[in-house]
């Protein structure tokens, strides 16, 4: 006959076999589960003519995650290069991007939609270490900050925001 003492250990034995066993299956599916992580990276070039700046902004998408991320094809339409003036008052101060909201250069441009239109009911898929460039031109007759920022939305509705800050020059007559 088993004594109380056998039961309990048995018992706990069985428990902690349960509780390991489950651990290892949730540690083993949230490393096949890997996130894709997107990282967004602005390059601008301004090239003079005449009385204008031609500025071509370069936007990279790069997985730098272990796993594929998508943009479904109902929000790729949110990815954005937006452009704003920066009118700097007297004095310091912190400048905020929504202080600029009536500041617009251009309108804010859909970067990804060259792809929707070839493509509309797909997704885009960047798979891990992999990268695609986007590029938007204008041009302007404006000098002086620009604040360019660059923003996208994946299937999870995570957005990610990259930001870069310019000088146009003045252009020559």
């Amino acid at each position: 006959m088993r004594t109380l003492l056998e039961i309990v250990r048995d018992l706990i034995i069985i428990a902690t076999g349960i509780v390991g066993s489950a651990f290892a299956v949730y540690k083993y599916r949230k490393s096949r589960e890997a996130e894709g992580v997107l990282q967004l990276e602005i390059d601008v070039d301004i090239h003079k003519y005449t009385a204008k700046n031609l500025v071509n902004v370069s936007i990279k998408v790069r997985n730098v995650g272990k796993a594929a991320s998508f943009i479904s094809s109902d929000v790729y339409k949110l990815g954005l290069l937006m452009v704003r003036r920066v009118r700097c008052p007297d004095g310091d101060c912190h400048i905020r991007w929504e202080q600029l909201e009536n500041q617009k250069l251009i309108d804010d441009v859909e970067f990804m939609d060259t792809y929707g239109s070839e493509y509309p009911d797909e997704p885009i898929i960047f798979e891990p270490n992999t990268s695609e460039t986007y590029s938007v031109c204008f041009s302007t007759d404006y000098s002086g900050p620009l604040w360019i920022r660059a923003e996208l939305m994946d299937k999870d509705e995570y957005c990610w925001i990259t930001n870069k800050l310019i000088i146009l020059p003045k252009p020559q007559v």
